[in-house]
């Protein structure tokens, strides 16, 4: 029911990565395994998409996850370009913060050159 005429099904992975797998929990979930039978029910022109690790067999087939409505391999490569994008971000923005101090640093730097030759100008006179 709750598909009926969806354009879109979306799921994830049913167990976390790193913990143990609970069998009498994965029993329980399968009747929402996303499957063919299930996506007959959606709109003609549905798409999947999974976000990645999908455990086949569990909570997708391979029938839907490697079928023509699979959106599965976009999405993943959407999601490498998106955090390429967080990078560069803030690889421009640490670049900018390092720019800020070593200018800071610089005038600095010049700040007390120029004390110390009005020290050293003093001494003379």
């Amino acid at each position: 029911e709750a598909v009926k005429n969806a354009d879109v099904v979306i799921t994830d992975t049913w167990e976390s990565m790193g913990v143990k797998k609970d069998k009498k929990k994965l029993k329980k979930f399968q009747k929402f395994r996303v499957d063919a039978d299930l996506m007959l029910r959606t709109s003609k022109n549905s798409f999947f998409l999974h976000c990645l690790p999908a455990h086949r067999g569990c909570e997708v087939t391979d029938e839907v996850i490697d079928g023509k409505n699979s959106l599965v391999w976009d999405e993943a490569e959407n999601r490498l370009y998106a955090h390429q994008s967080i990078y560069y971000g803030a690889l421009k923005i640490s670049n900018f913060i390092s720019s800020i101090t070593l200018e800071k640093i610089k005038l600095t730097v010049e700040r007390a050159q120029v004390f110390q030759q009005a020290f050293q100008l003093r001494e003379k006179i």
